[in-house]
């Protein structure tokens, strides 16, 4: 599975792309929720930052989480799958002192850039594109991780 993303300027010109692929646990939400993280990531302090995305439910789920001042560490690991990488998308918003804004996009609906990026994240799925690898101790909220064979659960 791969995600990317793609950063467009005020003029909606195209200034980066990125492309990966991610490895364990494999969904469409999990490619998603990377594409988000990687976006993150790289965006300065204190920005706003626009996602244009065709998952509903990827809006839902980061909505929920970071509107609810009570959900805990604990509640992370009762969500159903994905909660590390859903606990650092978080993190990082809260860190970095980010704002977020999301516009759902309706799928093939000739949306130039998603179109773009899906095809560039088909490209890096199939050209061995090395996978991502998110070192946990740099997101301090978390202090032990379950894991199955040296292989993080989500």
């Amino acid at each position: 599975m791969s995600a990317g993303f793609i950063r467009v300027s005020d003029t909606n010109n195209i200034t980066h792309l990125f492309t990966t692929t991610v490895e364990n646990w494999l969904s469409s939400l999990r490619a998603e929720l990377f594409t988000i993280l990687l976006s993150l990531i790289v965006s300065p302090h204190g920005c706003r930052v626009d996602i244009n995305t065709d998952s509903q439910n990827l809006i839902n789920i980061i909505q929920r989480i970071y509107n609810n001042p009570t959900f805990s560490i604990r509640d992370y690991f009762c969500l159903p799958n994905n909660n590390i990488v859903i606990n650092n998308i978080v993190s990082i918003i809260k860190n970095k002192n980010l704002t977020l804004r999301f516009n759902k996009v309706k799928v093939h609906n000739n949306d130039y850039f998603n179109e773009n990026i899906d095809q560039e994240c088909k490209i890096a799925h199939y050209d061995s594109t090395p996978a991502l690898v998110i070192k946990q101790q740099y997101f301090d909220n978390i202090q032990f991780i379950p894991q199955w064979g040296s292989i993080p659960i989500e």
